[in-house]
């Protein structure tokens, strides 16, 4: 019995030593740290824990003032966490802490992400960019925040890594769909991919791979939508910033009610928007409701008179109206339809006398018009088919016709003077 007590009495002993030791160990690590020897505080603060691994202050210490000076943010937290697990006495220096170092590693993070984006310099935004994903993966060790997740997801997309980035933004969105960054971002990034895909059906000749791709790419439309949905519900003052690429999403898709409800909701908001009162007409026009189309071009028109593509609008809508209804089918316009169509084509022809369709088109016109005996109808037709056929001979390439259409363009131009 003396025995068992004796070997009690001994272990009793040996663990006070140990713990004394921990303690001295801990009291030289101060006074290091107060001499500012930081590698002799270090030292003695790890032996210490070697000793008591449960000493909540030698934890506290090794995170505040060894870890943390060192930047080594991962040590710092497993000691602050340490510390935490045996006693609460340094939670409000832990909070504060990694508030600030986490404030200061993201704000450095989010300045380099700035500067990878608004750099044109290839070097810069790559050393930037790369910088952002390290600062903000060191920041995601402090703690978790959403806006570091998507800032590397947006550092990668800049680095051209769209798989890597969508990954990131997908987190982001698990945790918090309603993000109003990454809902942008994956919305773009979609909508690019779609995009990117539909430049290369143009160049390619085998038939499956263009049914494969147009199908994927319509997916990819269809995700975009998804996305730009969310963020327009959620924060409808986003709306205007994705007009545009909502809108050729539907398009794309061929859900021309869809575009038209897109472009009636942004004029709702701006009505004098002339690029949406231009958009409007031509989802009009595409939808066939070519008299509505014509209204929406001459009002955009009123705003922006010498716009030669919104001239074009007008012109092309009155041409295809004409065209389809009466000309295809051999029948005659009458003067009044003939008359209304007219000004548009001859004023896209004084912007840009070289528009090879309008020629052909104000050729045609007039020559019904000479067949109903209109004055000065003839004339007309005659010197438009001579510039319409001057010019398939300049891109032809033969000799002297460069000199004979420059002299045929000012011959209408004195017959337009002359009409005046």
């Amino acid at each position: 019995m003396k025995r068992f007590m004796l070997v009690g009495i001994l272990v009793i002993i040996a663990g006070m030593v140990l713990v004394q030791c921990g303690s001295y160990q801990k009291t030289g690590a101060k006074v290091y740290l107060q001499k500012q020897e930081y590698d002799k505080a270090k030292k003695q603060l790890i032996a210490a824990i070697e000793v008591n691994p449960d000493d909540w202050e030698a934890h506290f210490l090794l995170g505040h003032d060894i870890y943390r000076m060192e930047e080594n943010y991962e040590k710092m937290m497993e000691h602050f966490n340490e510390s935490l697990k045996y006693s609460n006495k340094k939670r409000g220096d832990i909070e504060n802490d990694r508030r600030t170092t986490f404030n200061r590693v993201y704000n450095q993070g989010a300045r380099d992400l700035r500067k990878g984006q608004e750099s044109e310099d290839e070097e810069i935004r790559k050393a930037a960019f790369e910088s952002t994903i390290k600062l903000m993966e060191t920041a995601l060790i402090i703690r978790e925040d959403l806006r570091a997740i998507g800032s590397i997801g947006v550092s990668y997309l800049g680095l051209g890594q769209e798989d890597v980035a969508e990954k990131y933004f997908l987190e982001v969105l698990e945790k918090d769909p309603q993000d109003r960054n990454c809902l942008t971002q994956m919305g773009n990034l979609k909508f690019s991919q779609a995009s990117a895909l539909e430049s290369e059906l143009f160049s390619e000749e085998d038939s499956l791979k263009v049914a494969e791709k147009k199908e994927e790419m319509q997916e990819l439309y269809k995700e975009a939508i998804y996305y730009y949905s969310n963020l327009v519900d959620y924060y409808p003052e986003e709306f205007t910033l994705v007009i545009t690429n909502f809108a050729i999403c539907y398009d794309r898709l061929g859900q021309l009610d869809e575009v038209l409800k897109i472009y009636e909701r942004a004029l709702a908001d701006d009505p004098e928007n002339n690029d949406f009162i231009i958009q409007m007409g031509i989802v009009k026009f595409k939808m066939g409701d070519i008299d509505d189309a014509v209204e929406e071009f001459k009002k955009a028109l009123e705003k922006d008179p010498d716009n030669v593509n919104l001239v074009k609008s007008v012109a092309i809508s009155l041409w295809e109206k004409a065209y389809e209804e009466k000309i295809y089918k051999g029948e005659m316009l009458t003067i009044e339809e003939a008359t209304t169509t007219l000004p548009y084509l001859e004023r896209v022809v004084e912007l840009d006398d070289t528009d090879f369709d309008m020629w052909n088109a104000i050729a045609i016109i007039y020559a019904q018009l000479a067949q109903q005996e209109v004055t000065g109808a003839e004339v007309k037709m005659l010197a438009a088919f001579d510039i319409f056929g001057l010019i398939g001979e300049v891109y032809a390439g033969t000799a002297g016709a460069e000199e004979k259409l420059k002299e045929a363009k000012e011959k209408w131009k004195e017959i337009i003077k002359k009409e005046k």
